[in-house]
């Protein structure tokens, strides 16, 4: 049941190759059963949110690296995650793209109560965090936490 409400995306999870785009982002939905109408209503949604309308039908050959890793990103949160775990998530993206979505979960996390971890040598990504798990040979060196998820963003996160 507790999988039923996780997104997850590895560095190497690639979209299917044989399937569309839309096709790829769809298959967490189809998996938990929901009907083409809502599939297709979800993959708007998110695909508005974070301006990746353009690609939808091409197929994973046809689209950049870093495209395609925005849409894996798009498909683990798909199924209305409550616990979404990212690993490098922005390699190759474009960084006005990973401050949308790093926006997106931000709230998310405040509003829907969205837990999610991100293992990233990003540290840009710092600033969104509730917390900041440093880790050195498989043991945590540093750890900073209970920042207020609500306060102010930095400029250069910015949009």
């Amino acid at each position: 049941r507790e999988a039923n409400n996780m997104g997850i995306l590895f560095p190497f999870h690639p979209l299917e190759k044989h399937l569309t785009v839309v096709e790829n982002l769809t298959l967490p939905l189809i998996a938990k059963g929901y009907g083409r109408l809502k599939q297709l209503r979800r993959v708007k949604q998110l695909a508005n949110i974070f301006d990746l309308n353009t690609n939808l039908r091409y197929f994973p050959t046809e689209i950049s690296e870093g495209e395609a890793r925005l849409y894996q990103i798009l498909r683990a949160l798909m199924p209305f995650p409550k616990l979404l775990i990212l690993d490098e998530p922005f390699s190759g993206v474009d960084h006005r793209k990973a401050v949308r979505i790093m926006t997106y979960l931000r709230e998310e996390a405040i509003v829907n109560n969205l837990t999610v971890i991100i293992v990233a040598h990003d540290v840009r990504l710092h600033p969104f965090a509730h917390r900041v798990i440093k880790l050195r040979d498989g043991k945590i060196s540093s750890s900073s936490g209970d920042i207020q998820l609500d306060q102010e963003m930095p400029n250069y996160f910015r949009i």
